[in-house]
Order: structure tokens, then sequence, then C-alpha cells
């Protein structure tokens, strides 16, 4: 994610080809110009961001006006970028959208601003370098007693965001190749260590963490890095309880179209540096499933990241899933209900109250069904309607994905766009997105806190708790 802050325009006139005077006071006023401004928040070991050059790379930023002339119902206008990260175009008035890609993702805000404030939020330490193919780590750690049955381990990278899970041997006397390793959601390069990242082994068993060794600093080389030393137990000193009602939230779930399932419950506690944006990327301190019976929650974690920064992130969800068949091919779309918060000794009910999407229509057409067929005005954006079961959403996010084959059996999401808002009646994509005759399906996230800024286009600031919900609407394709 991406955030964004807003700087003074100067030279007004030039930018509307005006000429600039020195004549008295009754010159009329310059208009003001529309603004946007990309910071990238930089997750790693620890938190740093700075404002985002989208010229270094292959992003970029635009605005769109509405215009039923223009490419998919907008007028496309080019915005020029001074200083780095602040971006202007001579609009004079209205709230025009903001067009961006990041990272390679085109973004659409519809906000009512003409100042968006933009955060690239992404899971790396700052100007990462690639790993060289042939570097390793070399592992040697001892244990502080047997290995049981059912334990796990594993080598986590924080600021490259590389893991490898790791042989049950006692030691832990192994080698792994960096290129072997996986990224977790969100990294984008086999990332080399350096000094300001943190290297660990992790213990677990039943779904807690029961032991830590945290390698000293070091810069990653060609060939082997060795990391030895000795692994400590860590203990669930912290606790943290919670109210929930399972049997409410399977009702809200019944009212989903196209339907799913009945939900299933869970929790988990992780050690998050980027807890302040909502990111839950870390090791895992415990997890839970949730019965349906259940009216309480009782949690008990280590504190043992607390001396680092990392506040400790509680995320409870419930979840479910349809399979579609789309030309043959199956895929797994789900629904999921989300909240995200610091544990405290509120205990807390947690209602899930981000708002699902019970139908997902657009142009006025329910998607309620899979694979219906739909038509929209090429001439113009493609408007989607919502009915929600619950009132006081503060943003909206619909994400257009099309779908396409993943192997002989099997279909997978292909990103298109997204559209953010905080007003239901701007959500709609340009049309010249849909290829007609092509299938899709529309990702709705309704976020009920979490942005205490969505109401003016500022998502710079984010705070706990997140409480969100996503529905998938029916799989459709557009007339010819």
């Amino acid at each position: 994610m991406r955030w964004l802050a807003l700087v003074g325009l100067a030279g007004c006139a030039q930018l509307f080809g005006i000429d600039s005077t020195t004549g008295g006071n009754d010159a009329p006023p310059m208009a003001a110009g529309a603004k946007a401004e990309v910071e990238r928040v930089s997750v790693g070991a620890t938190v740093l961001t700075e404002s985002e050059d989208l010229t270094l790379g292959s992003d970029a930023l635009e605005f769109l006006v509405p215009d039923a002339a223009g490419s998919g119902g907008y007028d496309h206008v080019a915005a020029t970028q001074a200083p780095t990260g602040t971006w202007t175009a001579p609009i004079p008035t209205g709230n025009p959208l903001v067009d961006f890609t990041l990272n390679g993702q085109r973004h659409i805000w519809a906000f009512p601003t003409r100042d968006a404030k933009i955060a690239d939020v992404r899971l790396e330490h700052p100007d990462p370098s690639p790993a060289d193919p042939a570097s390793s780590l070399a592992i040697s750690v001892s244990l502080p007693t047997a290995v049981a049955p059912g334990e796990s381990f594993e080598i986590l990278e924080v600021g490259p965001w590389l893991s490898a899970a790791l042989d049950a041997t006692d030691p832990l006397s192994q080698v792994v190749m960096t290129t072997a390793m996986t990224h977790l959601s969100g990294a984008s390069i086999f990332a080399a260590v350096t000094p300001v990242d943190k290297v660990f082994a992790l213990r677990e068993l039943g779904g807690a963490l029961t032991g830590v060794f945290e390698a000293d600093g070091f810069t990653e080389m060609a060939g082997a890095n060795t990391i030895s030393g000795a692994m400590a137990a860590v203990t669930a000193d912290q606790m943290f309880g919670a109210t929930v009602d399972p049997t409410t939230q399977a009702t809200r779930f019944a009212a989903v179209r196209p339907a799913v399932g009945t939900p299933s419950f869970s929790w988990d506690v992780f050690a998050a540096p980027g807890a302040a944006s909502g990111v839950t990327t870390g090791p895992l301190l415990a997890s839970g499933s949730v019965a349906m019976a259940d009216t309480a929650i009782a949690a008990s974690y280590s504190s043992t990241f607390a001396a680092l920064g990392w506040q400790a992130l509680f995320e409870y969800q419930a979840s479910e899933s349809r399979v579609v068949t789309v030309n043959g091919l199956t895929i797994t779309l789900p629904t999921t209900s989300t909240s995200l918060v610091i544990p405290d000794a509120s205990n807390p009910t947690l209602d899930l109250p981000g708002a699902l999407a019970q139908t997902i229509s657009i142009d006025q057409q329910p998607l309620s069904t899979d694979n219906a067929t739909v038509t929209i005005d090429p001439t113009m954006p493609a408007t989607i309607q919502l009915v929600v079961d619950r009132p006081g959403s503060i943003m909206l996010r619909a994400t257009l994905y099309q779908v396409v084959p993943n192997d002989m059996t099997t279909a997978k999401l292909s990103y298109v766009l997204d559209v953010v808002t905080n007003d239901p009646a701007t959500l709609a994509i340009p049309s010249d997105a849909l290829v007609a005759g092509m299938p899709y399906t529309i990702a709705v996230t309704c976020y009920a806190a979490g942005y205490p800024g969505a109401a003016t286009g500022n998502l710079q600031n984010p705070s706990p708790p997140f409480h969100s919900a996503t529905t998938f609407s029916g799989v459709f394709t557009v007339n010819p």
C-alpha cells in the first residue's frame, strides 16, 4: 500500500500556459491544480518512509476526469512530478480521480479531494539488493530440549522476508540455499541480508512459538553464510481474551450471493514490525481455532520480540469459499471477515464489524450467480452497486480480476485493477478495462476501521484496529 502527503503548487500560470504578469491587484486568482504525493513505506526489521519516485521504474500516475468521449468514460490528464513523490496536473476545478500503478499494479482512487495522499507499503528493507544466486545459510543451532513429535522449525529473514522450513534435527545442522527459500506474501525479490535485518531460527509446536535463535547481524555474501549458536526456549508470558459470537457471523455469511458454506473461525497472534499499517507479516506467536459454540477466546503468547519494538497483532477471522467452474477449469473464491487489534486488557467483543457485500452488481446487473453475461456501455464507466449487511463503511475497495488458466484443470486470478473510494456512488471502473468475452470477478472489501483519513483520501496514517470483510462477485463475462 502507498501513502501520500501533499504540498503547495507553485507556478500555476505557467502550468496553464498563461503569461505571468506583474500588474495590479485586479488580476484574477490563479486556479489550483490537482495533487497527489506518493510515499514508500518499507517494512523490515524497522519501518522507514521516504518519498517515492515512480519514474525510476515502470510505475506512473495520472488523473482521470469523467468524459463520455474519453477512453473508458474518462479523460486522462497527464501529471508532472516535482519534487520527488509529488504529482500535479492543471485541473482547475472538481475532484479528479487518481490513476496510478505501484509495483506494476493499477489503482484508481475516487475520493472527494484534490489532495490525495497515497502510501506504498512494501515488505522490504530500503533499497534491497538481490542475493547472489550462489549464497546459502549454513545453519548450526543447538536446541535446549530434544525434538518432540509434531514440532516444526523455520529459518526466517526479516527484511528480505524469506523463509524456509528446517529439518527437525538436533542440533539444527543444515545448509539452505537462498534461492530455495520462499517469499513471504508481499516480498518482491530474493534480497540479500544486510546488518539492519534480523535472521531467526524458530521452533513451533501446536501453533505456538516455543523457541527462538537470533543470528548476529551480517552482510550476505556468495557461498556459505554461517548462522550458529544456541536456541532459547520462550515462555507464553502474555494473555489476551475476547468475546466472540460465531453463530451470528455464520448467519451473515449465509446471506452472501453466490452462496458460500458455513465459515470456519480462527485466531493468530503475530510479532509484526508493520502492525501500525495492518501488516501481520512476522513471526507467528500463537494460533488457534474457534468452534461454533465458543463465546470467548483466551490466547497466550510470548513477548519475545517486544524488545525489537514489534507490536503483537491479534487477527480474528471468519472464512469460507466456493468452488467455481469457468470454461472447464475450477477456481476457489473466498469470503472473509477479519479484525486486527493490538492485544490489551480490555477483553473486547470481536463482532467482525466490516460489512459483507451480500450482492455485487455491475451497471445494475446482479452478479449473484456464476458464469453470467452482462452488458455495459463502452462509453461510460461501469458502475458497481452493493447490497451490504451493515452500514457505516469508511472505505470501499473493488478489485477486478480476470479468471485465467492455471493448469490443465484449474484457473487462477489475474489482477486487472482496483478502485478505492469512501462513497459507494463513485465505485466504478473504466469500461475499457473489460474485454468482451473474457471471464471476470470483482472482490469487494468493506473497511469499518483502520484509516481515519479515508473521508478525505488520506491513507497516510493508518491506525489499529483494522476491521474489513471481502466478498467475491459471481464470475461474469461482458457481451461483445
